[in-house]
């Protein structure tokens, strides 16, 4: 299923059918507007390639932060003070 087939489906079964349609009409206007514009043609290819390049950059990014939250839960780790075990610690576990 196409992503914009699974935005209109959402839309949907959340909005109702009649909002749905007025949502797709809506981008697909807003599309053909950009197109008559910019003297533009329709380029699948164009524009698999640029969705594949944002998708990239999208995980690029994602995988950015996740090591900089593990970096910065390491630096929390160390500066923990750690907790000597008393006897009685000892004695619960």
């Amino acid at each position: 299923m196409k992503p914009n087939c699974k935005w209109g489906d959402r839309i949907a079964k959340t909005r109702g059918k009649r909002i749905a349609a007025i949502a797709i009409a809506r981008k697909l206007a807003g599309v053909l507007w950009a197109m008559w514009r910019d003297g533009t043609t329709y380029d699948p290819v164009g524009q698999a390639k640029a969705s594949a390049k944002g998708t990239r950059r999208e995980a690029r990014s994602k995988n950015a932060n996740a090591e900089a939250l593990e970096r910065a839960a390491k630096k929390l780790q160390r500066r923990a003070p750690r907790r000597n075990k008393t006897s009685e610690d000892a004695a619960m576990t």
